[in-house]
């Protein structure tokens, strides 16, 4: 689950069944498909060789055990091998997200209530990169002098509700272009951590976790814009 969250690639290697598949392959991609970020696919089987470019559509996939997977390529990603239970990936050494996902499921009566709790628990972490990310974003391109918040009535029925309507300088709307968002080199982990004091208060894991989803940010504004 910790690969999967960070971005790194998962493969789940398992020998092909009689009819060409493996179901506990398949059965362990579904089930870990939850944990996939962003705009990524999850392939639940193939046999088809891999290559740098299999892992720009897919970050979790199941494979045959006769597929060779380069070298090149073993560096950059993670390998679960279901038959020997081996996992070839990066250690999860401080934090807590993932324990608060894991830890307590014995404690729900049924699979669809300890569903909804993962689905709970993941939803905090996103929010949470969210509100780091922006909070860093507005801090370098809009400051509270440029947002004017107005209170008005719709009409003078006193039955009408009392709305907020919010604008922004239109001063500052060229800053707002493609070329003024963080997507450059410079917005980087560092810059983040300096500014966000929710940053700073995460162990050094789960702050991976949250790098990773802010890059899932950023790329999605991209899309948008353009």
């Amino acid at each position: 689950i910790y690969t999967i969250l960070k971005g790194r690639p998962l493969v789940v290697v398992g020998s092909a069944d009689k009819d060409g598949t493996n179901s506990t392959v398949k059965s362990i991609v579904r089930a870990l498909s939850l944990f996939v970020c962003g705009s990524y696919k999850c392939l639940e089987w193939t046999c088809d060789p891999l290559s740098f470019s299999t892992f720009i559509t897919f970050k979790l996939l199941g494979i045959s055990r006769d597929v060779v997977i380069p070298s090149a390529v073993k560096k950059f990603i993670s390998i679960f091998d279901t038959e020997s239970e081996e996992l070839f990936a990066p250690d999860y050494r401080k934090g807590k997200f993932i324990y608060s996902l894991l830890n307590n499921y014995k404690q729900f009566p049924t699979e669809e209530v300890y569903l909804s709790y993962l689905h709970y628990q993941l939803c905090e972490i996103a929010l949470t990169a969210c509100l780091i990310y922006h909070e860093t974003l507005s801090s370098d391109t809009i400051s509270e002098d440029d947002i004017n918040v107005s209170h008005s009535l719709k009409s003078n029925d006193p039955k009408s509700e009392e709305k907020s309507n919010v604008t922004l300088n239109s001063d500052i709307l060229p800053e707002l272009s493609f070329e003024s968002l963080p997507f450059n080199n410079q917005f980087t982990l560092s810059s983040l951590q300096k500014k966000s004091a929710l940053l700073s208060n995460l162990l050094s894991s789960d702050v991976a976790i949250i790098e990773y989803m802010i890059e899932v940010i950023r790329y999605q504004q991209a899309n948008d814009i353009h």
